[in-house]
């Protein structure tokens, strides 16, 4: 009775609501009680999570940011002191540190102007290009599949450098570095590669060492534009030489045809066009008898000079290596004014004398490098200073 008095009770407190009854036992448990101290507990037990998790959340970006500021280790650029040796070229004003594995090498001169190898077999060759340092010159060099793309410009210390790295296929490619120098091209060639089509990472690191010591002086560099003192031709005619005459073009020189020794060194006529052009071949007989003759210089006569700057002249009319540094400077031929170029582009390099006489300009052409880059002075071959000093207008 007493549990059906208590049952009601409960039932008429609540509106009627029915509660089963999970008794155990017989005993009755009170339910309601029971589900309040659940939500208080989740209360107590979200609370704190949310409050814990909310602090940490705060605290995350600051960790975050702790870890991107650590520095990534990568291949230092700055220069090593200790055990590299210094590489000076005087000529060009230029110098840099490399270090002692990498052994300097013979070179045969021309372009290549230092030669650098390793044990292992990787190499530094550095090369001058005598070409005018120009972007668009330097896609020459374009590895393959980059023909039309410009180099990356990369800077080391106080210099640019523009760099081509690897290309197509499987090949190994060498790292090209180029600089401009006294407007011609430097090239810092790095060759060697390890199972791979570019050199390692190592010598990539050295590439950049090397070339954060790279130093010019410019005080030995010659001016891209500058012009030598001139040169004073006299006349002076030559007893027992041959005579030549143009008689359209309106003048003369002469030539050598005496034999002199070894092997009767001698010069001779070669082909000929009054008005249009004359070759003066030189010629000699080794030892089997056999006269070999060869081209020493040529005498061209345009037709188009309308006076102005000898040099503007030049450029529009003789472009044979539109490219390539020309040095001039002013001749005075038999008391004419006239004007000498010289460059080094071609495998002996090229020597002209321009000589005007409106409408005429009469242009004498020499095999060989007329300048000497160490004090930039420009002397004649003897040669083409003897036929100068015989030549002279007829009208």
């Amino acid at each position: 009775m007493d549990d059906q008095a208590d049952t009601g009770n409960q039932d008429s407190r609540m509106g009627q609501v029915p509660v089963n009854d999970f008794s155990s036992g017989g005993k009755k448990t009170n339910y309601w009680l029971v589900l309040g101290g659940l939500v208080l507990f989740c209360f107590v037990v979200f609370g704190f999570g949310g409050y814990y998790l909310g602090k940490k959340s705060q605290s995350l970006p600051q960790e975050i940011n702790k870890t991107h500021v650590q520095p990534t280790v990568v291949p230092s650029d700055k220069p090593v002191s200790t055990g590299w040796t210094t590489y000076q070229n005087t000529a060009n004003g230029f110098e840099f540190n490399y270090p002692t594995s990498f052994v300097r090498q013979e070179t045969s001169g021309g372009e290549r102007l230092a030669d650098f190898k390793t044990a292992d077999g990787k190499e530094l060759l550095v090369r001058l290009d005598n070409a005018t340092f120009t972007i668009d010159y330097l896609k020459k060099y374009a590895p393959t599949g980059g023909e039309a793309s410009a180099p990356q410009q990369q800077t080391f210390g106080n210099n640019s450098f523009y760099y081509y790295g690897p290309g197509g296929g499987g090949v190994c490619y060498p790292d090209q570095y180029f600089t401009n120098l006294n407007g011609k091209i430097l090239i810092f060639n790095f060759i060697g590669c390890d199972n791979d089509k570019t050199p390692s990472e190592e010598i990539k690191a050295i590439e950049r060492q090397i070339l954060s010591t790279f130093k010019t002086d410019n005080k030995t560099l010659p001016s891209p534009t500058s012009t030598s003192q001139p040169i004073t031709i006299k006349y002076s005619p030559k007893s027992g030489w041959e005579t030549y005459t143009d008689e359209v073009a309106g003048f003369s020189f002469q030539y050598n045809t005496t034999p002199t020794q070894p092997y009767n060194f001698h010069q001779a006529l070669g082909n000929n066009q009054a008005g249009k052009s004359v070759s003066i071949m030189s010629c000699n007989t080794p030892p089997n008898n056999h006269e070999v003759c060869l081209e020493q210089y040529t005498a061209t006569i345009y037709s188009n000079y309308s006076g102005g700057p000898l040099r503007d002249w030049m450029s529009k009319n003789i472009n044979d290596y539109p490219n390539c540094q020309r040095y001039y400077t002013d001749v005075a031929v038999s008391g004419k004014n006239a004007m000498l170029a010289t460059s080094n582009c071609s495998s002996w390099g090229e020597t002209y004398v321009l000589l005007p006489s409106e409408p005429q300009m009469i242009v004498f052409l020499t095999k060989g490098y007329s300048r000497n880059d160490n004090t930039g002075k420009i002397t004649l071959q003897k040669w083409i200073n003897e036929a100068l000093s015989t030549f002279k207008f007829s009208r």
